[in-house]
């Protein structure tokens, strides 16, 4: 009897133990589960993180771009504006001087003309 009391004993511990394995297997899978899912949320947290962090970055870069491209602009027009200026005023003086030029040639002939002499 001694002996298949403690066979039985031994089995039903067997039993317990293996039990206890398959338990701590199931609880060490869960854990690992628990751990990767964690590890994986914080690399895409991460990655968020970064990712988020470069557009800003991008925008600030593109935005200082398009900044400096109209203030270079605005600094051409302003000087094509000038140069325009300059180019009208210098022809007005022209004109001005070819006006005159031409009122007097006009009033010397009407001079002469007035006076008989159309030579």
């Amino acid at each position: 009897m001694k002996n298949g009391r403690q066979e039985s004993r031994t089995s039903s511990a067997v039993r317990e133990i293996r039990k206890a394995e398959e338990e701590a297997g199931r609880r060490i899978k869960e854990a690992r589960d628990k751990v990767s899912a964690g590890i994986l949320q914080k690399a895409y947290d991460r990655a968020k993180a970064v990712k988020d962090e470069r557009l800003a970055k991008a925008r600030e870069e593109a935005q200082k771009n398009r900044n400096s491209i109209i203030h270079e602009a605005q600094n051409e027009a302003r000087k094509i504006r000038q140069k325009g200026e300059e180019d009208i005023k210098m022809l007005q003086e022209r004109v001005k001087a070819q006006k005159s030029e031409a009122e007097k040639k006009a009033a010397e002939m009407i001079k002469k003309y007035i006076q008989g002499d159309l030579s």
